[in-house]
């Protein structure tokens, strides 16, 4: 069993065995969004992108750097009240390079870095914070932030490539 078509694709080669898709289920958060921007800090009238992401593999894989060089593209002056990207992750400690390099490119008070892990109810609130999920990812098996994000009812900015285009 495998989550997406993408994951499928990629295994139906190495086994004679069949492989099903069954997706993950999603659940949609519901905070309230004024109150979830009060818990982390966030301005009420900023519009907020959002990032997760886990470094339990490869870094260059979610692909962090982008969302925040696009991020400085998109929006190169702040303003009052402008938008705002919240970035949500933790790092091992075999990835503290990568967390540094990060941490420099991010060196905008616009652009919030959580490095925390955080119990299931603090990531609803904080999903509920947002206006809009990005995920510009080099692979994903399914992409669950993304699809979390998209039932909460966020916009949603993702690659077209891997496991999420099953449901995007």
């Amino acid at each position: 069993w495998v989550p997406s078509r993408f994951v499928a694709d990629s295994l139906a080669s190495a086994t004679t065995k069949p492989v099903r898709i069954i997706p993950h289920a999603v659940f949609a958060a519901a905070e309230d969004k004024r109150a979830a921007r009060q818990q982390f800090g966030i301005p009420q009238d900023s519009f907020v992108f959002l990032n997760i992401f886990a470094t339990g593999s490869f870094v260059s894989r979610k692909n962090p750097e982008a969302v925040v060089r696009a991020f400085l593209d998109a929006f190169p002056e702040a303003s009052p009240n402008g938008p705002l990207l919240v970035m949500k992750f933790h790092f091992t400690p075999d990835q503290m390079k990568s967390l540094r390099e990060l941490r420099k490119l991010a060196e905008d008070r616009r652009i919030i870095l959580l490095d925390t892990v955080f119990p299931p109810s603090k990531m609803a609130a904080l999903m509920c914070a947002a206006d809009a999920f990005v995920s510009l990812h080099r692979s994903e098996g399914f992409g669950l932030n993304i699809a979390e994000a998209m039932a909460t009812g966020k916009l949603a900015i993702a690659t077209n490539f891997s496991g999420n285009t099953d449901y995007m």
